[in-house]
Formats: structure tokens, C-alpha cells, sequence
């Protein structure tokens, strides 16, 4: 009995001009193993890169396999294969590209207000949450709702994986901003008056809502205004429907419409209100996310900003350290923790405004902790830690008199 089909896997000459640049996604063959593929870049001088694409969760043999990625600029050629033919791995200085299945044709009459979104650049998913959202897909797929949650501290990625979802799902894309959309007309429609009479002028969420296989993002989920929670509690339960009398509208949602909401939560966020049960409840599939392991966000931080791996590390260290003491109620503890959003704004100081680490810091981090108690302050607390990462550094941690 012969064994499975030999694997093969795209090779890819590039121009030695290429710019950076994502790829449109790469065929790199017919899957038949569940061992990922490694990909390998060579670039002048014969030097080597290598990356490993994650586990193809959610993929079947005999699926064509896709992945978008990042291309060294000076790189000439791109090579795919399995581990076992192209080699061990022994660098891996970009976050894992994403594998994901052949996409379905785009639609390039999607409704107003919706589009078709790229992976994004760089983003680390963890192995156990690119399981998951394969898992919602495949519910999606067999005709089940999926309405998503995800929670967790501000700028650990919530709405960067759900980018990333859409990108994989090649699913027509919209993102509302709970917080800004105070009234029913705002999120559903109004009526307007025109020259050929009074007309309803639908919102993009009833266009998203009605339209098959599309992904909406309800941001800051938990800032929903009062007067659109039951709304919103209508549109995500079992009917997907809901009747708006002062609008005299009925909308109902396409059973294949996939829904997330993403929130804060903690008294450090103001301006949210507590979820009524029932609206959480809707939200099905909880997705948690926190701050990634310290070398996947070091790495993160090298791939988008193109900051020293050393500083990279350090960045991350002194994270964490405010991470470790805002879970913690004492003399030493913070109300408040350093997020990747923030590093990589600090990474990018020093990368492209040639900034030391400690002056980076000094603009971006010191800044969100309160000089109240001078010298026992909170930013005298996070400038001691920066001191004690990046030598020389300097900040100012008292009020000026």
C-alpha cells in the first residue's frame, strides 16, 4: 500500500529590488501532513531565514494551503517544505505567518460601509486561539450562529485578532465603535426626506447584518449606550430580529453573519457599563486574551519597528514588571500596566526618532502614571524600574515647583 503523496510546496524567485512588502496570499501546496511547513528565505551571501508556519488548525488534508507573510527586501529566493526535507529550525525572527485554508471568492459588490481586510502585519496568534477561531468557523460553516466575546486589558491585540479572523475567514468586514453611537438611528438608520420622497436611509450595520457570510466587530461592546442594548440583545439572540417602531423597520440577521464584541474590564476603565447578563450571555464564545509571552512580544516588537533585539527585551521586561505590580494591592503596586500598544510606540522612538530606550520611555510610558506623592509616586516607581533596564536613564518623576 503506497504511502501519502509527497508534499509540494511553492519556490518563489524574487527580484532583488523587491521592497517590503505582504504578499498576496502564497499557495504553498496540497496539505498532506498535519506537520506544518517551514518556510525558508535566502537572501545575498547565501544566508538564511527560516519561519515556521503554525499548525494548520482547521484544515483538512487535501486542502490547498495559504499564508501571508512578510518578505525580506533583499531576499531571492522563497522556499517551502517539511521540516523534515528543508531543514531544522534555527532562527525565527518574525512572528509565525498565518495558515489558513483557500479563501472563497471575493465579492466585489459587497455593500457600502464593508470591505475585505489583510492580515495584519506581524501579529503573534497563539497556537490555542488560532484553534478556536478555526472551531468558530467551522460552526459558522455548518450553519450555527457564532457571536464572540473577547476580553481582556487594552492593547494586548483584541481587535488585531479579529482583523486576523477576517483576513483568514476572507469575510466582508465591519467595525463599529460602541461608545460613539449613542441613539437607534445612529446604529440602525433614519428616516430622510428627498426629492423623490421620505426614504430609510439604512446604517452600514443593517447592510453588515443582512449580508451573508460578512463578520462584524462591535468594539468597546461594553460602552453600548443604554438605548441600544435591547437592540443589540435582539439582533444576537437565537431569531436574529428585531422590530424598530419609531423607525417602522424589521431587521433580521443572515444566520451566517459571525458577531464578536470586545471589552474592557476592570475599574480602571471609565466610561463602561456593567453587561446585563442577558446581553452577555449572548455573546456565546468568550474569547481571553492577555499580554503575549515575553519572546513572542519581544519579537513582535523587532518585526513592526525594527528595534535591537536587546532593546526589545527590555522594553518587554520593564512591561511586565508594571504588569506584576498592578495585580498587586500594596505600597509597591500600580493602578495601571505598560501594554504593547504603548512599547511599540516607545520601539518606534527608538528605532526611527533615534531616542535611547530611557528617553523613549520617558515620553511614552512615564507620562500615564501619576506624579502625586513626588518621590513615592507611581512614576517615580516606573522610573526607578527604567533605571534599573536601560543605565543612564533619566526622567522626570517630580512636579515642577
Amino acid at each position: 500500500m503506497s504511502g501519502p503523496p509527497t508534499a509540494t510546496y511553492t519556490q518563489k524567485e524574487l527580484p532583488m529590488s523587491a521592497m517590503p512588502q505582504d504578499l498576496e496570499p502564497v499557495v504553498l501546496g496540497q496539505l498532506v501532513t498535519t506537520t506544518p511547513p517551514i518556510v525558508k528565505v535566502t537572501v545575498p551571501g547565501g544566508a538564511e531565514k527560516l519561519m515556521r508556519i503554525p499548525s494548520a488548525t482547521g484544515l483538512a488534508i487535501g486542502d490547498t494551503l495559504h499564508v501571508q507573510l512578510k518578505i525580506d527586501p533583499r531576499a531571492t529566493v522563497l522556499r517551502c517544505g517539511d521540516p523534515a526535507i528543508i531543514g531544522p529550525l534555527t532562527t525565527f525572527d518574525q512572528p509565525a505567518p498565518v495558515a489558513f485554508a483557500a479563501p472563497t471568492a471575493q465579492d466585489a459588490n459587497v455593500p457600502k460601509g464593508l470591505r475585505y481586510v489583510g492580515n495584519p502585519e506581524h501579529f503573534y496568534v497563539a497556537p490555542e486561539l488560532v484553534q478556536y477561531f478555526a472551531a468558530l468557523h467551522k460552526l459558522r460553516a455548518a450553519g450555527r450562529q457564532v457571536r464572540g466575546r473577547l476580553i481582556g486589558p487594552t492593547g494586548v491585540g483584541k481587535s488585531t485578532a479579529i482583523y486576523s479572523a477576517a483576513a483568514s475567514w476572507n469575510a466582508p468586514f465591519l467595525k463599529l465603535n460602541m461608545a460613539s453611537i449613542q441613539s437607534p438611528e445612529q446604529l440602525l438608520g433614519r428616516w430622510t426626506l428627498t426629492p423623490d420622497g421620505t426614504v430609510f436611509q439604512e446604517t452600514a450595520l443593517v447592510r453588515a447584518l443582512q449580508y451573508p457570510g460578512s463578520l462584524i466587530f462591535f468594539e468597546e461592546v461594553n460602552r453600548t449606550h443604554s438605548s441600544n442594548a435591547n437592540i443589540l440583545m435582539d439582533l444576537l439572540d437565537a431569531f436574529g430580529e428585531t422590530w424598530i417602531d419609531e423607525l417602522g423597520v424589521n431587521v433580521k440577521v443572515d444566520p451566517s453573519v459571525a458577531i464578536f464584541g470586545a471589552m474592557n474590564v476592570g475599574s480602571a476603565y471609565t466610561g463602561t457599563f456593567d453587561m446585563d447578563l442577558a446581553l452577555e450571555s449572548r455573546f456565546e464564545y468568550p474569547i481571553e486574551l492577555s499580554y503575549l509571552p515575553e519572546l513572542e512580544e519581544a519579537k513582535v516588537l523587532v518585526a513592526k519597528t525594527g528595534v535591537d533585539a536587546a532593546v526589545a527585551s527590555g522594553m518587554v521586561q520593564l512591561a511586565n514588571d508594571t504588569r506584576q505590580m498592578a495585580q498587586v494591592e500594596n505600597g509597591d503596586s500600580l493602578d495601571k500596566a505598560i501594554s504593547t500598544r504603548t512599547l511599540l510606540a516607545a520601539c518606534d522612538l527608538v528605532a526611527l526618532g533615534h531616542l535611547s530606550p530611557a528617553q523613549a520611555v520617558q515620553h511614552t510610558v512615564l507620562p500615564l502614571y501619576s506624579l502625586e506623592g513626588g518621590d513615592g509616586s507611581q512614576r517615580a516607581k516606573v522610573a526607578k524600574l527604567v533605571q534599573g533596564k536601560f543605565s543612564g536613564a533619566t526622567a522626570r518623576t517630580k512636579k515642577a515647583a
